[in-house]
């Protein structure tokens, strides 16, 4: 029983981790300031997965140029005339 505590434990942890790492990545694509970058690097850094909590709330009640920030970056490919290939040489 308690090595299945200890999993589930371990389990959390790399789970909120990885949310922090995501957070990261996610300034370096989302925040169009180098001033706004580095704020939110520090929270970050500093508080871990909460502050990329913060971050994550930040972004989606105030998207940048309407997007969320679970939205696509650059919309549907279909929208800018993509179409898929149908066969043929």
């Amino acid at each position: 029983m308690k090595i299945l505590i200890a999993l589930f434990v371990i389990a959390v942890v790399m789970l909120m981790e990885g949310f922090g790492i995501w957070m990261l990545l996610g300034i370096n694509e989302h925040e169009p300031t180098s001033r706004g970058r580095m704020f939110w690097l520090a929270v970050i850094v500093v508080t871990q997965w909460l502050g990329g909590l913060a971050y994550c709330t930040y972004r989606t009640l105030r998207p940048i140029h309407g997007r969320s920030f679970f939205s696509h970056r650059r919309g549907s490919p279909l929208k800018h005339g993509w179409q898929p290939h149908v066969g043929g040489v």
